[in-house]
């Protein structure tokens, strides 16, 4: 992380004990505990909200809430997770693709934890904040009767 910059900082704030946020003239800064950190080009006329759980950055156009990735979010969304929950994600956008087969691969692999990878897509999706995710994550709800019907035949 190299942050030998000239620009003048134009705000900061912490977000809920996790995380601070710097505004800079031409890049918004986030570092979290640890190695985490993340910038991203800046806002003019942007200012910081703190909230209980997290930070909202005000611009004249746009309102981002900035947060911590909760534990079940990234158990279903992050790339390559071997969650029970995540390979249902997975068997569910494979099936929804017509790629029935490689969803057949993932439910057999998880055909045990079935229950548990429902009720981790279903927890991820009450964390999330876009619509589309949250649909899509409890449309694998849905996806369990296909994968009922698929386990008690194998």
């Amino acid at each position: 992380m190299d942050l030998q910059s000239t620009a003048k900082v134009l705000a900061m704030e912490w977000g809920a004990k996790d995380f601070f946020v710097l505004v800079m003239e031409k890049l918004i800064f986030v570092k979290g505990f640890g190695k985490h950190w993340c910038k991203y080009p800046g806002k003019l006329g942007c200012c910081l909200q703190p909230e209980v759980d997290g930070l909202r950055l005000v611009s004249n156009t746009t309102s981002e809430f900035i947060h911590r990735v909760t534990s079940q979010s990234l158990a279903v969304l992050r790339i390559g997770s071997m969650e029970p929950g995540a390979l249902l994600n997975d068997a569910f956008k494979e099936y929804e693709g017509d790629e029935s087969h490689k969803a057949d691969e993932y439910i057999r692999f998880i055909k045990d934890k079935l229950p548990d990878a429902i009720l981790q897509c279903i927890k991820a999706a009450g964390e999330e904040f876009e619509p589309a995710l949250q649909q899509s994550l409890l449309r694998v709800r849905l996806f369990d009767m296909y994968a009922s019907t698929h386990t008690r035949k194998n």
